[in-house]
């Protein structure tokens, strides 16, 4: 994360061209300077101003010329060396565990399509919904996930649950809904009113029961309204 009017610089190596990226950071937007190099890392061209859209393609190619790494998941939209998010959509068997007090659920869910954040090294996780199943962009809302241990800027309690130590997004989004969540981080995640661990359970029961779809019409604006915000933040 750079404060206001940072100067700063990384190099990425793709598998299509090695670049240098600065960064300049001031106190409304930040500019990005794209220097593309050559096999010796030293500038091959003249660099050139980029978009954030074309900044964030550019980071979430793959890191070496290995062939299985260049089969990138579609799913993915970002892959550095201390992130890895990715959006994520459940099946019709994907439960939500929830234990409250003395009552337990234990049953198949409508989530929203889902966008997922890892850091790779603290192996913290944040959790948002969207209204859309296709690749973010830097424009795409996030929501507050309909789940009760996730806090209003997207961020999972854990508890006791160890996510695995690879970075396979599909082994990490089982392991997360595998897990028995106990209580309400964020008494503010449906739009425009308050609930309680007993409203919010008796809300996943009516879904459940129902079987409606759980639409972000109903989901309150994440703290992180944006991926570009939430990408700032990092």
């Amino acid at each position: 994360m750079f404060t206001a009017e940072d100067t700063t610089h990384f190099v990425r190596h793709s598998h299509k061209q090695n670049f240098m990226l600065l960064v300049e950071n001031h106190n409304q937007y930040s500019e990005f300077t794209c220097f593309p190099l050559n096999h010796d890392n030293q500038p091959s061209e003249t660099p050139y101003s980029i978009s954030t859209d074309a900044l964030m393609d550019m980071v979430t190619l793959p890191t070496t010329s290995n062939t299985q790494a260049e089969l990138t998941d579609e799913r993915v939209f970002l892959d550095n060396a201390q992130y890895l998010g990715w959006t994520y959509q459940t099946t019709d068997k994907t439960k939500l565990f929830y234990s409250h007090e003395t009552k337990v659920i234990a049953n198949s869910f409508p989530f929203p399509p889902l966008i997922f954040l890892l850091h790779k090294t603290k192996r913290t996780l944040s959790i948002y919904a969207t209204q859309h199943k296709t690749r973010p962009k830097m424009t795409t809302r996030l929501y507050c996930a309909p789940l009760p241990n996730i806090n209003n800027f997207g961020h999972v309690c854990l508890g006791s649950l160890v996510l695995p130590k690879e970075n396979n997004i599909d082994a990490i989004s089982e392991a997360y809904f595998q897990s028995t969540k106990t209580h309400l981080n964020n008494k503010d995640l449906f739009r425009g009113k308050s609930v309680t661990n007993q409203e919010y359970y008796n809300w996943a029961l009516e879904v459940i029961k129902t079987k409606r779809k759980v639409s972000v019409k109903e989901l309150a604006p994440s703290q992180q309204s944006t991926i570009e915000k939430l990408l700032k933040t990092l």
